[in-house]
């Protein structure tokens, strides 16, 4: 049995499926209540003597369950708009016959359907928040008006704070993360001001840097001038095997 919501304007379906019984057994059931309000329903399937009618008073109970669970409607509002019996899978199963034949018997299932709506259309009623949920509605809507500051993670601590629960280490605990967050940004603001970070403003701004790039013949004579950087000499072929025994 499975509930689901019916998004054409009807708010409530309710299905069961493989019914071990035949669909015209059950259509015979369906076609009393179709149409009549939910008390009128429940009071036929009582008196109606008809293997049908247990698992479809079964099925009429959950959806009306699930209306006023799911969708706060009332039950003395609500009507069976539809309910459809569709056939489903068949067991086969045979039976000898004479001369060796088989017959055979096929036990049918069936799959019903029951739409649920109002009587009466309401408009829907509006959610009550908690104590607790207001007054984290109410601290933001603060954040909200007053804007936002100068400082970047203002809103974020306000917010926090909100969120903290009522122990008196909570709101210690969110002041100390943003405060060390904030302690880091200055950090960076102060390397930004630095000789460093200057020379590249004004290499963007198109003025000449105040470290002169070295040329190639600077860095050359650089160099070590005293010590001999010769490269040693491979010697290959006869002369090689020459150079190594004597003859």
């Amino acid at each position: 049995m499975a509930l689901e919501v019916d998004i054409r304007g009807m708010p409530v379906v309710a299905k069961l499926k493989y019914l071990r019984i035949a669909p015209r057994k059950v259509r015979l059931v369906a076609d009393l209540i179709r149409g009549k309000s939910v008390e009128q329903a429940q009071t036929l399937l009582h008196f109606t003597v008809k293997k049908a009618n247990e698992p479809l008073l079964k099925l009429l109970k959950s959806a009306i369950a699930s209306a006023r669970n799911n969708f706060q409607l009332q039950e003395s509002n609500l009507y069976i708009c539809k309910i459809s019996v569709d056939e489903g899978p068949k067991y086969k199963r045979y039976m000898p016959r004479a001369r060796g034949q088989a017959y055979e018997i096929q036990k049918k299932t069936s799959h019903v359907t029951l739409w649920l709506d109002e009587i009466v259309k309401k408009p829907p009623k509006e959610s009550k928040l908690s104590k607790g949920q207001a007054k984290k509605v109410e601290k933001i809507k603060k954040v909200d008006e007053a804007g936002a500051s100068s400082s970047p993670f203002a809103n974020a601590r306000v917010v926090d704070e909100a969120g903290a629960s009522s122990s008196p280490f909570a709101n210690a605990r969110v002041t100390e993360k943003y405060d060390k967050i904030e302690e880091k940004i200055s950090k960076v603001d102060e390397l930004r001001s630095s000789s460093h970070f200057a020379n590249a403003r004004v290499k963007e701004g198109g003025e000449p840097k105040s470290e002169e790039k070295t040329t190639k013949k600077e860095k050359i004579g650089l160099k070590p001038t005293g010590i001999m950087t010769q490269k040693p000499k491979i010697v290959k072929g006869i002369k090689r095997i020459f150079k190594r025994k004597s003859f």
